[in-house]
């Protein structure tokens, strides 16, 4: 289903809190996350405690940890303090997430001005594309990414496309490739739909209100690419490339500071 996200594995129970991860993290909370879990945990041993958030995901028992952390593209996502299977699940603890996640952004204030709007997308999009570069990924979700206060961009989860599933299917082989990547257009068409209009999109909505219907400072230029990536047929969906252009000469002409 393009575009559509799985959430908890059918294979991973989730911990409860109090409960332990990997003998150390502590459960304090968790959180129903675009792939799996997100675990806000307290790391105990040592004289401190700190706290860590924890990323779940089952069905994985045999991904290797060490060389998911090795290759992992940390200037896009989140460094990992560590990574470890236990019980089925792979688990990858963060340093730290600092910024504002975007689901949080929308949910309270509703659709981003313009200029914020375009500098996000253009941003997600080029950093899509230095992924692919490496064989890696990010899912394209607001929950997924977060705005730091340096006013970067950063994924929570991705990674090496030879370790991790991507919500569209696993694998290097050129034809799975291609489905990632129109789903990847897919997932930023409704990006940029929930961004413009603050309404959710998804692939189960063939008939989505146009954009201009929202508000009027969006081109129709700029809505008619939007629309077509968020088309149901793949083979209609531009690609992400084109994207990435569309937003870079849509945020030059309103001269968008990055």
């Amino acid at each position: 289903m393009p575009g559509g996200f799985c959430g908890v594995n059918e294979e991973m129970v989730i911990k409860e809190t109090g409960e332990k991860i990997g003998g150390k993290y502590r459960v304090m909370e968790a959180f129903p996350f675009v792939e799996g879990v997100l675990y806000y945990a307290e790391e105990e041993g040592g004289d401190f405690s700190r706290t860590r958030f924890v990323h779940a995901i089952g069905g994985l028992s045999r991904v290797d940890a060490d060389e998911l952390k090795r290759n992992r593209h940390e200037d896009i996502l989140f460094p990992l303090q560590e990574a470890f299977v236990e019980g089925g699940v792979l688990y990858q603890v963060f340093y730290r997430l600092e910024g504002t996640l975007l689901a949080h952004s929308l949910e309270k204030d509703g659709p981003l001005p313009l200029d914020e709007a375009l500098w996000i997308l253009h941003g997600v999009s080029l950093h899509l594309l230095r992924l692919y570069e490496q064989g890696q990924f990010a899912v394209v979700h607001p929950q997924n990414i977060l705005i730091t206060s340096g006013k970067a961009i950063r994924f929570i989860y991705g990674g090496p496309l030879a370790l991790l599933p991507h919500p569209a299917g696993g694998g290097e082989a050129e034809e799975s490739l291609a489905r990632c990547r129109s789903a990847d257009t897919f997932a930023l068409g409704a990006l940029s739909y929930a961004l413009l209009t603050g309404r959710r999109l998804t692939s189960q909505a063939p008939n989505p209100a146009p954009i201009r219907s929202f508000r009027s400072d969006v081109s129709p230029v700029l809505e008619k690419w939007v629309m077509r990536a968020c088309s149901l047929d793949p083979a209609a969906r531009p690609p992400l490339a084109r994207m990435s252009e569309i937003f870079q000469r849509t945020a030059a002409a309103l001269s968008v500071q990055y």
